[in-house]
């Protein structure tokens, strides 16, 4: 029984941009402390080119994350996750249905957490789901925010394979 199902989720901008505003106004802290602190005109100058290029930095990456989309693909027995980021098409994780050892529901905000490396969702606060699975004679575990479809079609899948 071949099944073939596959959705996109788009990172989500909120979280990205108020953590950018955060960034910026700790750095706006830091150079008019900078400033009281009496240090000379040079020194200050440099401090504010440093934070200026630390925020830009920052404004960089949010741009960039923010241009993620992660598919999650169900093609017969296998189980894929990609990210798109621009033109670019990158395989994160192929597993076969069989191999996946549990898939539960995240239950609060300390599990999501416990995993933010492998973390293939497009937002941190909304509720998601975690895939533990053995490959290459290793448990491998990862957080994704999969449509109730999705889950369905998984749990089905791994009934029959």
């Amino acid at each position: 029984m071949a099944c073939i199902y596959n959705e996109k989720v788009k990172r989500s901008m909120k979280p990205l941009l108020l953590l950018l505003a955060l960034l910026g106004v700790s750095l706006m802290l830091v150079s008019y402390f900078g400033k009281s602190l009496g240090l000379s005109s040079d020194m200050e100058m440099a401090i504010d080119l440093v934070l200026t290029l630390v925020f830009l930095l920052a404004g960089y990456n949010v741009y960039s994350m923010s241009s993620e989309v992660y598919r999650y693909s169900l093609i017969a027995d296998d189980f894929l996750i990609h990210k798109i980021s621009g033109g670019n098409n990158k395989l994160l994780e192929k597993m076969k249905l069989s191999d996946i050892k549990a898939l539960e529901a995240t239950k609060n905000r300390r599990e999501v957490l416990r995993n933010l490396k492998n973390n293939y969702s497009g937002n941190l606060t909304k509720p998601g789901y975690y895939c533990e699975y053995r490959s290459n004679g290793k448990n491998r575990t990862f957080r994704f925010n999969p449509s109730a479809c999705m889950i369905n079609k998984i749990n089905n899948s791994r009934l029959h394979y």
